[in-house]
């Protein structure tokens, strides 16, 4: 057996996927489906109170561009999540593009596109730094990217102190606004994303990053580079980071050297709600994007019920801890399927 065939066979156990599960099985168990299933219901509990929410407005504005930023670096830190680690360093990393952004770029085509592709790359070298120190030196993580967060978010006060500044209004309308007055660009965007995320999915990153993070050592002996591929998924994370500062700093069009820090809880949720659990090993690229537009929905109704903001840490902290309950729940639930049809 060649290594490529070693590292299908892998992939294929670290997500469970055995001869012994029926069609239903394979469906409920499958992370992208949950996620999506879930989308949806909450999709439908917001309609009840929002009667206009399939207008194009609330469309664009609730579901797409509201959702874009946040399942972006929802992605990045699923890549991580599923290789076996943790990355706290999403906020500060998203903080930095955006201030980075606001103070160096003019409302002209040639400066946008360099300073988009120079942010692009800052977050791709943050989140390398971050795989170097845990794939090369072997240090944790969480500790790792702890303190990275605070060396990030240091840079992000010294290049703008205080929250102000403006993002061009072309900037602005090509991320946020439509393609031919219909088609929401973020959606663009998202479906981009999503396309990449299935090639991934099935290709030596992919599978090494399921491999790593179902078991490591299984993952050396079957052939996977443990130190490449770390090293790529730390990388690619940051590149997605990077891309949901872009995004966000659009749609808000302002700089705050702060701005991400409400996000790390919430990508952290959205990534479990989607069907990745904190484990590693198994759940689903493209159910991480869902899961960011179950938490924004989830705000929304909060919102329309008149609950303060205030609120809304309190909130994403209980969804996350009901969130990993429930993913616990259901993953004894499906190996007890398992073992019930191999007796």
């Amino acid at each position: 057996m060649n290594n490529n065939e070693k590292q299908i066979e892998l992939i294929q156990r670290s997500e469970v996927i055995g001869i012994s599960k029926t069609p239903f099985v394979n469906l409920i168990s499958n992370s992208a489906f949950v996620g999506s299933t879930l989308f949806f219901i909450m999709l439908i509990i917001y309609g009840l109170f929002q009667t206009d929410i399939f207008s194009m407005f609330q469309f664009q504005e609730i579901i797409v561009n509201g959702s874009t930023a946040m399942g972006l670096a929802a992605v990045g830190e699923g890549f991580v999540i599923i290789s076996g680690g943790f990355d706290l360093s999403v906020g500060a990393i998203i903080s930095l593009v955006n201030v980075i952004l606001t103070t160096q770029i003019i409302d002209t085509l040639g400066s946008q596109v360099f300073w988009s592709l120079i942010c692009l790359l800052i977050g791709m070298a943050a989140g390398l730094l971050n795989g170097i120190f845990v794939a090369i030196a072997r240090l944790p993580s969480i500790i790792v990217t702890l303190s990275t967060m605070f060396i990030y978010s240091g840079i992000a006060l010294v290049v703008l102190p205080a929250p102000t500044g403006e993002i061009p209004p072309s900037y602005i309308e090509f991320w946020s606004g439509n393609t031919g007055g219909i088609i929401p660009n973020s959606a663009i965007l998202l479906t981009v994303v999503i396309l990449i995320l299935t090639i991934i999915k099935r290709s030596s990153l992919g599978i090494g990053m399921f491999s790593i993070g179902s078991d490591e050592d299984a993952a050396y002996m079957n052939g996977i580079n443990i130190v490449k591929t770390k090293l790529m998924t730390y990388t690619a994370s940051g590149g997605f980071y990077s891309l949901a500062g872009i995004v966000l700093s659009a749609n808000m069009g302002s700089g705050d050297p702060t701005i991400g820090t409400p996000l790390l809880l919430s990508t952290f949720a959205a990534v479990v709600v989607g069907g990745t659990p904190l484990g590693g090993g198994r759940g689903s690229f493209i159910g991480s994007l869902f899961g960011a537009g179950i938490m924004n929905i989830a705000v929304g109704v909060l919102f329309v019920l008149g609950v303060s903001s205030y609120w809304g840490p309190i909130f994403n902290g209980a969804i996350l801890i009901f969130a990993v309950l429930m993913t616990t729940l259901w993953s004894r639930y499906i190996n007890n399927l398992l073992a019930a049809r191999r007796v």
